[in-house]
């Protein structure tokens, strides 16, 4: 009996130990990739395989000096929402560009391309909405434009199936 549970608390302790590991695997990449360095050099890494289109690399940088500094200056943000985009993290590229936006960097842009990865999930309304954002800042812009009537055209042919459907 004693055997019995002396092995379940080792295997409760296995799993915890475990999921531990893999929630802050992240950090741990983060702090290797920091450690030792000042951001100024993690930011020169990060710009170096951002240029060189290696957007994996470039994300585990701009992730590990967002860590360091979580205030960090709206370019950082954007460029990190641009390495998401392209790696398809879309709702964490969302948060990036929107937290760009806020920061006052590129706001058309930001709002654009958040609209743009509201448009590959398939999230036309808020694509929409952010696109309209976007107008504020780049008003007339004819590429953010076209978004708008191509999403308002899926919205209705949407609405016209399910309208058809229940007829």
């Amino acid at each position: 009996m004693k055997l019995l549970l002396i092995i379940t608390q080792m295997a409760s302790l296995l799993t915890f130990g475990f999921s531990c590991s893999i929630k802050n695997s992240e950090s741990v990449e983060n702090f290797r990739i920091g450690h030792g360095k000042t951001s100024k050099q993690i930011l020169e890494k990060a710009n170096d395989y951002y240029e060189a289109d290696d957007f994996e690399k470039a994300l585990q940088y701009f992730d590990a000096l967002i860590e360091l500094d979580p205030g960090a200056e709206g370019e950082i943000y954007y460029k990190r929402a641009y390495c998401n985009a392209l790696l398809l993290n879309l709702d964490e590229s969302t948060r990036d560009y929107l937290t760009a936006a806020e920061l006052n960097y590129r706001k058309g842009d930001a709002y654009y391309n958040a609209g743009v990865n509201q448009t590959l999930k398939v999230n036309d309304s808020l694509a929409i909405t952010l696109f309209r954002k976007s107008l504020e800042f780049q008003p007339n812009d004819s590429t953010t434009l076209n978004e708008i009537r191509l999403a308002k055209e899926r919205l209705r042919s949407i609405n016209e199936f399910w309208s058809d459907e229940k007829n």
